[in-house]
């Protein structure tokens, strides 16, 4: 009976000990799965998109884009109607030439006033010498000087007559730079490679002046962002590897890019222990995606 009794110990002992080891270890296994909860994020797949404008309008007389279609930096994405700017410039030219004529013909009365001025102040000094040994009646010098100061006056008008030409030629020319530039501007140009997202004009269609053609984006490198709290924040640094992982199984590494020093949704009250836990910080990762696997939009779980 006392053995038994003692078997009887001996097995409560043991029973209660195990109930002990298996809340622990339940405890353990618990904190261990939260931390590695803390540490793994869902988010969807971005990529940087660029806005390709219009900077003149115009209809879109071609259109060599379809959306989907993979572009290079600087391939040739739509041709405007640029009829009226050629007109324009032809006019300018006509102008142009019309100032050249009009500045000879200025540049050649320039010269000759520029000499009869000269011949004008000769006399009037010759006169003067002959007036100063009273061989010259006032009246005369008076004449001869009224004239040269005639002359002098032409030629002042004449040169500023050709200065205004010069001037005109120059506005000109601007002109042209100007319409130029909107000639260029009617061939949209990719500005980078990557993926037609956004089709937003067709052949035909009227694009207003800086109106956007399309969207480009890179898909060969996506963002994605995640949102962490401030304790786990401090275990996160620049270049750190992290893990993707898409529904079907598949694996991208990818790296932390930009780590927010601002807080996301900051509350307006003050801060409290209490609160201080609800604000997050953004976490930009970037994910290399040469063989287009990923696409934009695509949900991914993300793991520090």
């Amino acid at each position: 009976m006392k053995w038994f009794y003692m078997e009887w110990r001996f097995v409560m002992r043991y029973r209660r000990l195990l109930v002990i080891c298996t809340i622990v270890l339940s405890l353990v296994f618990a904190a261990c799965k939260t931390k590695q909860t803390d540490r793994n994020y869902t988010s969807s797949l971005e990529g940087e998109a660029i806005l390709v404008p219009s900077m003149t309008g115009g209809i879109v007389n071609k259109l060599f884009i379809s959306e989907g279609d993979w572009v290079d930096a600087g391939d040739t994405l739509a041709v405007l109607d640029s009829r009226e700017i050629k007109y324009q410039i032809e006019q300018l030219d006509a102008s142009q030439r019309e100032l050249e004529i009009q500045k000879i013909i200025a540049k050649t009365n320039m010269n000759q006033t520029q000499e009869d001025l000269r011949h004008s102040m000769e006399t009037t000094e010759r006169l003067q010498s002959i007036y100063d040994v009273n061989g010259l009646s006032r009246q005369s010098l008076d004449d001869a000087n009224n004239m040269a100061k005639k002359v002098k006056s032409m030629a002042a008008n004449s040169r500023e007559q050709y200065m205004m030409l010069e001037a005109s030629q120059s506005k000109v020319e601007s002109q042209k730079k100007i319409l130029r530039k909107k000639l260029n501007d009617a061939i949209l140009i990719a500005p980078s490679a990557g993926t037609i997202t956004g089709l937003y004009f067709h052949a035909g269609e009227a694009i207003p002046m800086f109106g956007n053609l399309c969207e480009v984006v890179d898909t060969r490198v996506l963002t994605t962002k995640i949102y962490v709290a401030e304790t786990v924040l401090n275990a996160i640094r620049i270049g750190q590897p992290v893990m993707l992982s898409t529904a079907n199984g598949s694996k991208h590494p990818g790296k932390v890019v930009v780590i927010s020093s601002k807080a996301e949704f900051t509350p307006k009250t003050i801060l409290t222990p209490d609160t201080r836990s609800a604000m997050v910080y953004a976490i930009k990762i970037s994910v290399d995606n040469p063989k287009a696997m990923l696409k934009i939009g695509m949900p991914v779980d993300i793991e520090l």
